[in-house]
């Protein structure tokens, strides 16, 4: 009994050590400060689009120099959902794992609203974007096997959305 508990306990230390783990500080523009927290985020809004995994890197670093900033927070929200668009659908679904991975980020989020009630949310508008092409190129993909889906495809989603 006592190893099962002490195998326990490892294994737990583990997984949380794991679960913690910071990501690499995203590489800094040479007249940059690397102690400020506003540069993080410039270059965090920066990336946002076009490269989602290093904007949630450089805002994960933004909140460790500025723990207590809504905006930031809820950017960092943002990014780490939409790094990955097929995590992104599972999480909309409300998939108990997917949900359970991401919490840290929406204690986050939810901490900025406690903080700023009125933060400014303009970046959702993205987010469900990204979720309704993700979400309709997993049903084609579904429906009509693996078939590479063009920039045809994207240009009727987006224009079907906008």
């Amino acid at each position: 009994m006592r190893a099962l508990t002490l195998a326990w306990i490892v294994l737990m230390g583990a997984t949380a050590a794991a679960a913690q783990k910071q990501p690499k500080a995203p590489l800094r523009p040479a007249v940059a400060d690397p102690n400020s927290a506003l540069g993080y985020y410039r270059m965090g809004m920066a990336k946002l689009g076009s490269d989602n995994q290093g904007a949630a890197d450089a805002l994960y670093w933004a909140l460790e120099l500025e723990p207590s900033w809504p905006e930031a927070l809820y950017a960092r929200r943002i990014a780490v959902l939409r790094a990955d668009p097929f995590e992104l659908v599972r999480y909309m679904r409300w998939d108990k794992k997917t949900r359970r991975a991401l919490a840290p980020v929406d204690s986050g989020h939810f901490r900025a609203l406690m903080q700023n009630p009125f933060v400014y949310r303009d970046l959702d508008r993205e987010l469900v974007m990204d979720y309704y092409r993700a979400a309709i190129e997993e049903n084609i993909r579904r429906r009509a096997g693996t078939q590479n889906i063009a920039a045809d495809l994207r240009y009727q989603i987006d224009a079907y959305l906008n």
